[in-house]
């Protein structure tokens, strides 16, 4: 029915027409041999001849002392951890605690009546809302702890909405969860990635910036934060063993974005009051809200859904459901004219450029198709939106003009500070920029801008290093595109790419890796990119092979 529908046979000579007028189009062939022509620059420079031909790095870190060191810790902590598994396995198997817990898991009737009996204790102690906390808590951590794979589809969904701490909190209960199960199976090894050198020294620099941190408690802070980011990067892509399980993982992350994108666009309809300094209203005086949903930032919404938009795009490409298709191309939608409502420049300019990245890597014919979308959207969109996007980079702006003061003053902190950085975290920068100050009358919490925000906070050193996991991940990235037959895969591959692609934009003009919400966010981002490459080695769906 699919298939023969006029839905479908339209779509088909739609594409069929457009075919044809790119082949022979001056558009065509001009896109076409500028592809051919930097291809071929690139391929033979000397960048591509160290570092893409030949994988300079994984040879130079495993001959290197440091990770010698770091193979003689993670041998003896294995063999601590397998002397762990075998007597926990053992213990457990007489323990009278663990035998009533497997008896009252596998009869659900049964559990069903504690939890009914325990419901009904706690609301009948303590009042409504404190009780329905608890009882949520407590439930929430059993299903957790029961199964890591159901502990990821929770924070998946619960990601927008939790306070902070209780993210963290659920965060850490995964990887317990995880960690318990793991030594239960014995199955102690995890993935080994290519990513493995640069982040190790990434780790280790956010925990030299902790110690030699100007502000140690806000520094602890955050690496407490990079820790739980990068507990959940490494369960994500050691748990999930399934196309299946992937998807329904993406799946909860987004139905979560569908009920922040509805918050958003409800806040827009009734006029959500617009606090003074979001907008410089001599510049845009048509603008009377930005949403933020959850978020309480509009800047922060726009970072969170830049990093989701591609991948509801990927999976409607992918799939050949016809409800499936309406549902992702309805949230697409959705989540875009959210980000619209932010009016968020930076947002808008990210998500550009994502999807320029998208279509380059699935079909460059795309191009056309954006260019177009473009030009009927600058003819259609209301004049408060263009007038808006007239103020990208206009000294005039009161917002631009701030933003480039900070980055003046920054620079001041940079130069004193530049192999160390002054701490990690933005409380480390705002103990130190009064004494850089040139303008009295404000106090930002950070840069306005990510690659300034991490020479501030680790120095130089840092700040390579962040650019070395970034390019690891993405040379990892493009070879599995090139080579993967599965396109379900390619196409969730390529929206990992093009979400990082369109965040790293957006840090052009902000910080994103700041907040816990969207610090692990964007590092789960690049976990599904290794994920997709492990499901797709094990379906042995690589025309050649790839080390990740």
């Amino acid at each position: 029915m699919y298939e023969s529908s006029m839905i479908i046979k339209g779509i088909r000579k739609a594409a069929l027409f457009f075919d044809a007028s790119y082949g022979g189009s001056r558009t065509g062939l001009l896109l076409e041999g500028m592809t051919a022509f930097f291809a071929k620059i690139f391929a033979g420079s000397l960048l591509a001849k160290t570092f893409w031909q030949k994988d300079v790095s994984l040879p130079v870190w495993h001959n290197s002392l440091l990770f010698l060191l770091f193979k003689l810790v993670q041998d003896l902590f294995k063999k601590v951890l397998g002397a762990v598994s075998r007597l926990l396995n053992r213990s457990l198997e007489k323990s009278k605690s663990y035998q009533s817990y497997s008896y009252l898991t596998s009869h659900r009737s049964l559990l069903f009546i504690v939890f009914g009996l325990f419901a009904a204790g706690v609301f009948y102690l303590f009042p409504l809302l404190t009780a329905l906390t608890i009882f949520v808590a407590i439930f929430g951590g059993f299903l957790v702890l029961s199964n890591p794979s159901r502990g990821l589809f929770i924070f998946a969904f619960a990601l927008p909405f939790m306070p902070n701490i209780g993210l963290l909190l659920l965060a850490g209960l995964v990887g317990l969860s995880f960690a318990l199960g793991r030594l239960r199976q014995g199955r102690l090894a995890l993935q080994s990635l290519s990513l493995e050198p640069a982040v190790i020294l990434y780790l280790l620099i956010a925990v030299g910036a902790t110690a030699a941190s100007i502000n140690l408690s806000g520094s602890l802070r955050d690496l407490a934060i990079y820790f739980f980011a990068f507990v959940l990067f490494f369960v994500l892509i050691n748990q999930i063993e399934s196309k299946k399980e992937l998807t329904r993982f993406l799946n909860f992350l987004l139905l979560g974005a569908c009920f922040v994108a509805l918050y958003g666009i409800y806040q827009y309809l009734v006029g959500t009051p617009l606090p003074p300094g979001w907008v410089d209203i001599e510049q845009n005086p048509a603008i009377r809200t930005r949403v933020y949903s959850v978020f309480g930032n509009p800047n922060v919404l726009a970072n969170y859904l830049v990093l989701l938009i591609p991948f509801p795009c990927a999976l409607f490409l992918g799939t050949k459901k016809l409800a499936a298709k309406f549902s992702y191309f309805a949230l697409t939608a959705m989540l875009c004219l959210t980000l619209l409502l932010t009016f968020s420049r930076g947002g808008w300019l990210g998500l550009l450029v994502g999807l320029l990245v998208f279509a380059l890597l699935k079909d460059r014919r795309m191009l056309i198709l954006i260019l177009i979308a473009l030009l009927a959207g600058a003819a259609m969109l209301p004049e408060v939106f263009l007038q808006r996007l007239s103020t990208i980079g206009s000294p005039r702006d009161t917002s631009n003009a701030y933003r480039f003061r900070v980055w003046q003053e920054s620079l001041g902190i940079i130069e004193e500070f530049p192999l160390t950085g002054v701490g990690l975290g933005h409380e480390a920068f705002m103990r130190i920029y009064p004494l850089f100050m040139l303008d009295r009358e404000k106090s930002p919490f950070h840069t306005h801008n990510s690659y300034l925000q991490i020479l501030v906070e680790t120095g130089i050193i840092g700040l390579l290093v962040f650019f070395w996991l970034l390019g690891s991940y993405f040379k990892r990235g493009f070879k599995a595109v090139a080579s993967c037959r599965d396109k379900e895969l390619k196409y969730l591959m390529i929206a990992s790419m093009s979400a990082t692609v369109g965040i790293l934009t957006q840090g052009l003009g902000d910080v994103i890796i700041y907040l816990p919400k969207i610090t692990i966010l964007f590092w789960l981002n690049i976990a599904l990119l290794f994920l997709c490459i492990k499901i797709a080695e094990q379906q042995g769906a690589f025309l050649e092979k790839i080390a990740h």
